[in-house]
């Protein structure tokens, strides 16, 4: 790509972390994308590695390896996507708090909860899992939650800690079964500078 820096592996890592064309997302022969000739292992610029034009359509064979695939490098790593969702008007009461903090009476947020995604291969679209079919976990949000107290819907102290981990169990029971990622956390921010965090341990 032109008026772009070509990165190449220094001359004594080439043997150990050569890229290669080799292995689609979900296994199969080595192949070349149509119009693009195989480099020398080694020397295939890392900033191409992930942006080699996709072909026009998904190819037959690309799940039994028979077509046009993705390109990887053999260096260990895996893939991750966030995908924001806004949930108005909501509000709780910490009513475990000691009497006289300002969180134990009725007050709300504009919560901006967000979902990490992982894979270690990309599906034969190239994605961790296509935003579009996330799309049921927001609908979930804004018919549950929007404009509710907390505590009159799920059956817990509604901190924002909880919340989050109540959200990932839903979306590891109802959505993760039908998409290609796997979840990695729920993170819910109640204003742009205070958030909270549910990492899932076995995700990895």
């Amino acid at each position: 790509m032109a008026g772009r820096a070509t990165c190449i592996p220094p001359p004594d890592a080439r043997e150990v972390e050569s890229v290669c064309l080799s292995a689609s997302p979900l296994g199969g022969a080595a192949t070349t994308p149509p119009g693009h000739p195989k480099p020398p292992v080694g020397t295939w610029p890392l900033d191409a590695d992930l942006t080699v034009a996709p072909p026009t359509q998904a190819p037959s064979g690309s799940i039994s390896g028979g077509a046009w695939q993705w390109p990887v490098s053999t260096s260990r790593g895996r893939f991750t996507i966030s995908k924001d969702f806004e949930l108005n008007g909501v509000s709780h009461e910490l009513r475990l708090l000691p009497e006289g903090h300002k969180c134990r009476r009725n007050h709300g947020h504009n919560y901006v909860v967000t979902l990490t995604l992982t894979a270690d291969r990309l599906d034969e679209y190239g994605f961790v899992t296509d935003f579009g079919e996330l799309a049921s976990f927001g609908d979930y949000l804004k018919s549950t939650f929007d404009h509710r107290l907390l505590n009159d819907v799920i059956d817990l102290h509604p901190t924002s800690e909880l919340f989050a981990r109540y959200l990932g169990c839903w979306f590891i029971e109802n959505v993760e079964p039908q998409v290609h990622g796997r979840l990695v956390s729920v993170r819910v921010a109640e204003t742009r500078l205070s958030s909270a965090l549910w990492e899932r341990l076995d995700a990895l």
